[in-house]
């Protein structure tokens, strides 16, 4: 529709301007009827062009059907083939969404009859109508083709939603077999590394605790004899535990005299702050021995030694707590199971939900397609 106006003529068929069948010339004067009609159509459908219009006017259906219509086949059948049309179309139509409309000049030439000044009108009410008719039969089909696409793509739909729910309940098995929610082949790895290099340290540490604390104890024990013997051979220590075993029996035989009502209470007392001070003197004789052969260092290494008890418990403890994990990790497959995440479950997940995005979009399409669908129509405007 490139010019502003453009005209075609259709002959009905190859006899167009024949004689009539008695082989003799019709020299009844011809008739001329016109009227504007607009043409609207699903250019998605049936694209509105001059070839497709003058298709469905050539048609036995259209101009053909309505000659016959009102001039009749009986009086004079050659009458009906006498009938040209002209189609002028005004611009190139205007476009509404998925529809296009455009403006025609219809015109109809026919043999005139003087008995009857409706064949005209009648001809052009006839050969709208007949051509509305052809332009929805040709597009029905297009309507039916898209609910069939419809029915199928509400299949892909529902067979891309059964594989993501698929890839989802895989990738939801996978993770509760592994405990974890992170199942990425790196991640997995990552923690396996460092999990390796916590108990390789944890195992080093341990070992270093282990001996200092076995160093210390030999230290302790060298100290202690060294003490012991000390003890041993102090004189003076000997002399206050001989005045200890003398007081405590003193006091053991005041209280049984006591008891037996052969002295006072105050004899029991004075028995027993001796007790007392010998003890105490033995006491502080044996800790001059112990600072003099290292007792304050023993201290500090006893000290020491519990400090490393409590540290080497600790670490056992995490040494054990990482190596548990190791053990869990290889019980359960984790790299397989990483592996079957990222190859299987990752790659159905991320197939499945653009299959799933694509069959969607294709359906709204169809839906909406089908929503804004209208039937063709032929409207006539009025006479010209």
């Amino acid at each position: 529709m490139a010019d502003l106006k453009r005209m075609f003529w259709i002959a009905l068929s190859a006899g167009l301007l024949a004689t009539p069948s008695s082989g003799q010339e019709d020299d009844r004067p011809m008739a001329e009827a016109a009227t504007l009609i607009r043409v609207m159509c699903d250019t998605e459908s049936l694209p509105l062009r001059e070839d497709v219009l003058d298709t469905l006017l050539h048609s036995p259906s259209v101009v053909l059907a309505a000659a016959r219509e009102v001039l009749g086949d009986n009086s004079r059948p050659a009458d009906a083939r006498l009938v040209e049309i002209g189609f002028e179309v005004f611009g190139d139509g205007k476009v509404f969404g998925p529809r296009t409309s455009l403006v025609a000049k219809l015109s109809v030439f026919f043999p005139a009859d003087p008995r009857d000044d409706t064949i005209g009108e009648r001809l052009l009410a006839l050969i709208a109508d007949k051509l509305r008719q052809a332009l929805r039969e040709a597009t029905s089909a297009d309507e039916e083709l898209l609910q069939r696409r419809l029915k199928s793509v509400l299949d892909r739909v529902a067979l891309a939603e059964k594989r993501f729910q698929d890839a989802q309940a895989l990738v939801r098995q996978l993770r509760e077999a592994s405990g974890r929610a992170d199942l990425s082949h790196e991640r997995v790895l990552d923690e396996i590394r460092e999990l390796e290099g916590v108990r390789r340290d944890l195992e080093t540490d341990l070992v270093g605790v282990k001996g200092r604390e076995e160093a210390i104890a030999a230290q302790i024990a060298r100290i202690s004899e060294t003490m012991k013997s000390a003890r041993q051979s102090d004189p003076v220590i000997g002399d206050f535990e001989q005045v200890v075993r003398v007081r405590q029996e003193e006091f053991d035989m005041t209280r049984k005299l006591h008891e037996a009502g052969q002295c006072s209470a105050a004899d029991v007392n004075r028995a027993t702050e001796q007790l007392a001070m010998a003890r105490a003197q033995l006491a502080d004789r044996q800790h001059q021995a112990m600072e003099a052969q290292g007792g304050a260092l023993l201290g500090n290494l006893n000290h020491m030694l519990v400090d490393l008890t409590i540290e080497a418990a600790e670490t056992e403890a995490r040494l054990k707590h990482a190596t548990e994990r190791m053990a869990r990790i290889h019980e359960v497959g984790l790299l397989d199971l990483a592996d079957r995440y990222e190859n299987e479950a990752g790659l159905r997940i991320e197939l499945s939900r653009e299959a799933l995005v694509e069959a969607t979009q294709l359906r709204d399409e169809i839906e909406q397609r089908l929503v804004s669908y209208e039937l063709a129509d032929v409207t006539v405007i009025g006479a010209k």
